[in-house]
C-alpha cells in the first residue's frame, strides 16, 4: 500500500511538473516568436492576426513596439557581450572558456574528449560561427573585418579528428551562406565584400568539404562514418555507428558548396545517404533508429 501510494504521488508530482514546465513555454513562446516581427504579425501564418482571431489565445498580445525594440536591443547587447569577449580573450582558438576567460581549442591532451574533439577542430569556430548573425544586425564593417580576420588567419590544415556533422553545420555552412551574402546581387543586407574579396571563403569551404570526402569511402551502405581526420581521413579506431539525424542532413550545405562549384560529387554522396536511410527505415513505424552501422 504504501509503495503504491509513493508511486501515486509522484506520478501527481510529474504530471503538475509537467504542467507548470509546458504553461511556461506556451506563456514565453508568442512573446519570443514576436520579438522579431511588427505588431499583430502571425509568425505561423505570415498574417496579420487581430484580437478576435482564433489564433489569439496562443499568440496572446504582441510585443508593442517599444517593447519590440527594447527586447531587439536586448538580444544584440547578449550576441556583443559573447562575441567581444570571444575577440577579446580567446581568438583565434574556437571557443571562449567563461569559467577562466581564456581561448580553448582541440583538446590534443585526450582525443577521447569528444565532447570537446567533435566540435573544434582548431579553425577559430566562434568567428566562423557569427558571420550571418552579424550580417543580419546589420554590422557591416565588423563582418568584413571577421570576413579578413577568417582569410588571413584559418586554415583546415591541422590534423585534428572532428565530427563530419558538427564540421558541417557549423563551419560549412557559415562559410557558404557568408559567401552567398557577399555575392548576393540585390545586397539585402547591405554591401558586405571586403576588398578585394576573390571568392576565399568558398574556396575555404571547398577545401573542408574535400578533407571530409573521406567519410563516405569504404562505407558499403553510402552512410558516412561519424568521424573524420583533416588531415589522415578515417581515424583507424573510429566507430562504425552513425547517427542518423547527423548522416541524413548533410543536403543542404554539400548541395549547395556542388551548386557554387558546378561540381556534383559533393550533393551526390549526402542524397546517397539520405536514400539510404529512407530505405532502412522500419516496416511498421516509418521511422529510423537513432544511430545505424
Amino acid at each position: 500500500m504504501v509503495d503504491r501510494e509513493r508511486g501515486s504521488n509522484r506520478g501527481l508530482l510529474y504530471f503538475w511538473l509537467t504542467m507548470a514546465v509546458g504553461n511556461v513555454f506556451w506563456s514565453a513562446l508568442p512573446h519570443f516568436l514576436m520579438l522579431f516581427k511588427p505588431d499583430g504579425f502571425s509568425p505561423g501564418t505570415g498574417k496579420n492576426v487581430s484580437s478576435s482571431s482564433p489564433l489569439s489565445s496562443l499568440v496572446h498580445k504582441p510585443f508593442s513596439e517599444e517593447q519590440r525594440l527594447y527586447m531587439r536591443e536586448e538580444a544584440r547587447k547578449m550576441f556583443y557581450w559573447g562575441y567581444d569577449n570571444y575577440i577579446k580573450y580567446a581568438f583565434p582558438e574556437d571557443e571562449l572558456d567563461p569559467i577562466h576567460c581564456v581561448g580553448r581549442g582541440h583538446d590534443w591532451t585526450d582525443p577521447s574528449n569528444i565532447n570537446i574533439n567533435d566540435v573544434l577542430g582548431d579553425y577559430s569556430l566562434t568567428l566562423i560561427d557569427s558571420l550571418d548573425t552579424l550580417a543580419v544586425i546589420g554590422d557591416v564593417e565588423e563582418f568584413k573585418k571577421a570576413v579578413e580576420l577568417i582569410i588571413n588567419h584559418v586554415s583546415f590544415d591541422h590534423c585534428t579528428t572532428v565530427q563530419v556533422f558538427e564540421a558541417t553545420i557549423r563551419i560549412l555552412g557559415s562559410l557558404l551562406s557568408a559567401h552567398l551574402l557577399i555575392t548576393d546581387p540585390e545586397e539585402s543586407l547591405g554591401s558586405l565584400a571586403p576588398d578585394n574579396y576573390n571568392n576565399e571563403l568558398l574556396h575555404m569551404a571547398h577545401d573542408l568539404a574535400t578533407r571530409l570526402l573521406p567519410a563516405f569511402e569504404n562505407t558499403s551502405t553510402g552512410l558516412p562514418h561519424p568521424r573524420v581526420n583533416l588531415c589522415d581521413g578515417i581515424p583507424s579506431d573510429g566507430i562504425l555507428e552513425t547517427c542518423t539525424a547527423g548522416a541524413g542532413t548533410l543536403t543542404l550545405e554539400f548541395g549547395i558548396l556542388s551548386r557554387l562549384l558546378e561540381d556534383p560529387v559533393y550533393e551526390n554522396l549526402a542524397r546517397k545517404a539520405v536514400r539510404v536511410l529512407w530505405n532502412r527505415r522500419h516496416p511498421r513505424t516509418g521511422l529510423v533508429g537513432n544511430v545505424m552501422n
